[in-house]
């Protein structure tokens, strides 16, 4: 078993290549399993350890609660924020959708992604 060793896992829900592609819905059960190998390997080592479940690739307004529901806690994304008409606003909405009932660690790492995008991007 790997997950001792773990601190996150990152799950690609498009094709890797190039940015702009659709979510691939059947990623949604690969989240869903890494949910549940995490959740059974702390319950079974009786470990207060954090694993986070990343996911990259298709994560807008519409996709990012779906990711949310089935386990993942840590979402990046690119081409939806910067295709956003109002940044902040997109943000903000991002932020209700994928806070709800995430743990506070979870809420800090999407924070600091949050700022971390936006600074490169009002760099520019």
């Amino acid at each position: 078993n790997v997950l001792d060793k773990l601190d996150s896992i990152l799950i690609l829900t498009v094709n890797p290549g190039f940015g702009g592609q659709e979510f691939i819905e059947s990623m949604l059960n690969k989240i869903k399993k890494a949910k549940n190998m995490v959740d059974d390997y702390l319950k079974s080592t009786k470990k207060i350890k954090i694993i986070d479940i990343g996911v990259d690739g298709g994560i807008n307004i519409n996709t990012i609660d779906k990711a949310r529901q089935a386990g993942a806690n840590s979402f990046i994304m690119g081409t939806s924020f910067f295709k956003s008409s109002n940044p902040k606003d997109f943000v903000n909405s991002l932020k209700k959708i994928a806070l709800k009932e995430l743990q506070i660690w979870s809420w800090l790492f999407l924070m600091l992604l949050i700022l971390f995008i936006g600074t490169i991007y009002f760099k520019k």
